[in-house]
């Protein structure tokens, strides 16, 4: 697709940090797209990584995003990608689940639809997300998808360890938030076994969170993203 779409960002927020990052610094790495490349986008906020993704070439993206002004705004953006973006107002969980989401608090007078927080019995700002079991979702699924981004913040770690879906990717990528060093090899050594032989990961200091890529194939993969740079 050889289009230049209209981008919508909401001001004061960090929508254009977030559209900066994913689309124009290349947060997640990705340099080509494997052909006929069907993606799942978990986690798909504003739309700004599908679009990105619909221009690369992707033959189909499926967005699951929970949180309902993010999904207004991501419906905005994939307008005309809607021939290859598949939207859904909809989050990833251990079951299905209809959970509180607690509206965001202002941070230096901006407020941060980034980092979706799950709401606590004490809040009282919230909105009411629908969520499903991954497994569940890819199952029901009408082609099988072969590119994971994933970035959810709450499930990332979880999911990727006690999917059995997970095996049937070829590439993941994502964000999210680790304990510490442990926490990685534990998960490196999950997804061994699923069958993924390459793996990365950088720190993200700021946002206290690290990028992760995994992929079945490890000179494929160091086609697909750029892990050196």
């Amino acid at each position: 697709m050889n289009m230049v779409p209209e981008i919508t960002t909401r001001a004061f927020t960090n929508d254009q940090l977030v559209l900066d990052r994913t689309c124009y610094s290349n947060f997640y790495r990705i340099k080509t797209l494997p052909e006929d490349c069907v993606m799942m986008d978990v986690g798909a906020h504003c739309g700004y990584f599908a679009m990105t993704c619909a221009m690369k070439g992707a033959k189909r993206i499926y967005c699951y995003e929970p949180y309902k002004p993010n999904y207004e705004m991501l419906l905005k953006n994939i307008e005309p990608f809607r021939a290859v973006v598949i939207p859904f107002n909809q989050g990833i969980w251990n079951s299905h689940a209809i959970i509180k989401i607690a509206h965001p608090d202002t941070e230096d007078k901006f407020f941060d639809f980034n980092y979706i927080k799950l709401a606590t019995p004490e809040t009282k700002d919230f909105d009411q997300g629908f969520f499903s079991e991954f497994d569940h979702i890819v199952g029901a699924l009408p082609e099988q998808p072969n590119f994971l981004k994933l970035n959810t913040r709450n499930y990332d770690i979880d999911l990727l360890k006690s999917s059995t879906k997970i095996e049937d990717f070829e590439y993941i990528c994502g964000e999210a938030f680790f304990n510490g060093p442990s926490d990685i090899t534990t998960l490196i050594d999950s997804m061994k076994e699923k069958g993924f032989e390459q793996s990365f990961f950088k720190a993200d200091e700021e946002q206290n969170t690290n990028q992760f890529v995994f992929g079945k194939d490890k000179l494929k993969t160091e086609t697909i993203f750029d892990l050196y740079a």
